[in-house]
């Protein structure tokens, strides 16, 4: 299930009994809201869930839900790796705490993101499923943050909100 983006993709699985975990990726489906519900469809069927990639996200999601099974951990599939976090996250002994703070706990370092900016004609941002927006007073900058995009530097873009550019 790492590979999917719906949760209507899961439920066809699911109901054909093609799974035995079910294996969202936070980042791939939309988000937490979205991820949840696949919890949740999943717990409906008496499945285990075990978040993929992105484990400082995941692990929020995995400790919310009573269908929780493994968190996956892979050396360049998380945001410490990418190297973007302010306070990098550290497995200690088989060990991952979520964050005390508010939503998903973690604070990226802005000057660390400018190495995966984007510039010129942003075309099928969607289809990354992997970006962040920070906001700074009126406009939002766009990063790639997905591990294939690792190691390659993109060029930087702002955009005001809302974006009222086609190429966006």
């Amino acid at each position: 299930g790492e590979t999917m983006y719906t949760r209507y993709e899961f439920a066809d699985f699911i109901r054909a009994d093609a799974v035995d975990i079910v294996q969202a990726d936070i980042i791939r489906v939309g988000g937490f809201t979205e991820w949840m519900k696949i919890a949740k469809l999943a717990e409906s069927f008496n499945l285990p869930v075990a978040p993929h990639f992105m484990m400082e996200l995941s692990v929020h999601a995995l400790c919310a839900v009573p269908n929780g099974l493994i968190l996956e951990d892979l050396r360049g599939g998380s945001l410490t790796d990418l190297g973007i976090l302010a306070e990098p996250v550290e497995v200690k002994n088989g060990e991952l705490r979520p964050s005390d703070r508010p939503g998903h706990g973690i604070r990226l370092n802005a000057p660390a993101l400018r190495a995966y900016e984007v510039t010129g004609p942003i075309r099928n941002l969607a289809a990354t499923r992997s970006f962040a927006l920070m906001k700074s007073a009126n406009s939002y900058r766009v990063y790639i943050v997905s591990p294939t995009a690792m190691g390659t530097p993109v060029a930087r873009r702002t955009c005001t909100w809302p974006c009222r550019s086609s190429a966006c």
